[in-house]
């Protein structure tokens, strides 16, 4: 960090020195924050976390409805326990709270088709708006969405958008990430 802050010695408000970790534990990022009696958090304006959410394999249904419910609430727990206890942290130490990857990461290595069918579902859009709606008032700072564009495998379905030029009506998540914006 102080290499960099000497390149940007002349732009400081240009530069910002960000500590990346893991979102479901807040201990962690705490660890880099009382580092050597705070010689760390000295030295950065932001930490970062992934705040994906996803519903554990073993309890999916064969109801996708049911899994929907489920995802749904997922993704406000993530905001509303994970990302605050950060938000918590972050504010203890002066600092801001970012999101430098995150989504959906539901994955269900034995049956694709079940990933297929939550990814294609119309309320993946309310999911996402709601998730990102959610962020933002936590934190009103970045949110990095990973990834724009990829297939959906049995590994997991990434992409707000499955191939370039696909039909925004076939894109539940991107729809919402759009309405998000659009509403600030």
């Amino acid at each position: 960090m102080p290499i960099w802050a000497d390149v940007f010695k002349d732009r400081p408000k240009d530069l910002v020195r960000v500590a990346a970790t893991q979102a479901d534990n807040a201990w962690v990022g705490g660890n880099i924050f009382e580092w050597n009696n705070g010689a760390a958090a000295a030295q950065i304006d932001a930490i970062a976390i992934a705040p994906y959410f996803k519903i554990d394999t073993e309890q999916l249904t064969n109801d996708n409805n049911v899994n929907m419910i489920a995802l749904a609430a997922e993704a406000k727990r993530q905001v509303a326990f994970q990302s605050a206890a950060y938000k918590a942290l972050a504010d203890r130490w002066g600092k801001r709270l970012l999101a430098y990857e995150g989504g959906q990461h539901q994955l269900d290595v034995n049956n694709q088709a079940r990933l297929e069918t939550m990814n294609r579902d119309p309320r993946m859009e309310a999911i996402y708006k709601q998730y990102l709606t959610d962020w933002n008032a936590l934190t009103g700072d970045v949110f990095t969405l990973y990834s724009a564009t990829g297939p959906i495998s049995r590994y997991g379905a990434w992409g707000l958008r499955e191939y370039a030029g696909q039909p925004l009506s076939e894109t539940p998540k991107l729809r919402g990430v759009l309405a998000y914006a659009k509403s600030k």
